[in-house]
């Protein structure tokens, strides 16, 4: 039988060779290890040094999710020196599906509907029915989340990644405690989004090729918050900034260090 809503989770459970560098790149090797100047870090990345990626799946109204967003993910985007290190995507689709014959589904949100539908149509499905996303979209907390997370999609689409980012952090902040067109307003003024462009896109068409897009980039996934670095999905979201500093190949950034030692005398 299907889990109800409240029953489902929202959350998961150097080189051989010898070389030489140019007198440029020693400069700012120096400076990033010395002080982890955020300047240094940001030319580093300039001259090759590869970022680690990192994917948040996400939805509106799970307390998780918020957690995420407004925790590990603010403070890694809040440190200069390491967001220079990082690329970081953010979905909002999370646990939702849309109605399909072959998984169905209805108003009834169901975990069994969701896992079939990712399989079906997600990031990893090979040929995808042309129906995957003409039905109705059900949200694992109700209409409000689909609302939300169609705004979301929507700001996304319309602006650059520090404006979503900002949105995103607003919504996530405040969602529960105002009115939805008061806190869409509200976030969209403070994040500079169009507000007018971002209320079209809610209602009309383009919100659905918003929509669509993060459907399509959702993958087969136990539960959401779904983080994923350099590909590989984390335990604990709370270690983001620990991940993410293991991960980088480059001189670690001042925020890193305790991080890393953790690491090695964790044996990590």
């Amino acid at each position: 039988s299907s889990l109800e809503p409240s029953m489902v989770p929202c959350y998961m459970p150097t080189s051989p060779c010898a070389c030489f560098w140019p007198l440029p790149l020693l400069f700012l090797l120096s400076a990033a290890r010395d002080d982890g100047d955020a300047t240094a870090m940001i030319a580093l990345q300039k001259l090759g040094m590869k970022k680690v990626k990192v994917e948040l799946y996400f939805e509106v109204g799970c307390p998780f999710c918020q957690e995420a967003i407004t925790g590990p993910f603010n403070k890694i985007l809040s440190t200069e020196s390491v967001a220079a290190i990082v690329n970081v995507e953010l979905y909002p689709f999370g646990n939702s599906y849309f109605v399909t014959s072959e998984c169905q589904g209805g108003d009834e949100y169901d975990v069994k509907v969701r896992k079939c539908y990712n399989q079906l149509c997600g990031l990893e499905a090979s040929d995808r029915p042309e129906h995957c996303f003409t039905g109705d979209v059900v949200c694992q907390h109700g209409p409000l989340e689909c609302e939300m997370d169609r705004y979301l999609a929507c700001a996304k689409w319309l602006s650059n990644f520090k404006a979503f980012i900002a949105f995103t952090h607003c919504v996530e902040t405040g969602y529960g405690n105002h009115q939805t067109e008061a806190l869409v307003g509200s976030c969209a003024a403070s994040s500079q989004i169009d507000a007018k462009a971002l209320g079209q896109c809610f209602g009309g068409r383009q919100g659905d090729v918003a929509v669509k897009a993060q459907a399509m980039a959702t993958p087969n996934h136990l539960g959401v918050p779904w983080i994923l670095v350099n590909g590989k999905p984390m335990e604990e979201g709370k270690d983001l900034l620990k991940e993410v500093c293991k991960a980088y190949k480059g001189p670690a950034p001042k925020a890193c260090r305790g991080h890393l030692l953790d690491a090695v005398a964790l044996g990590a």
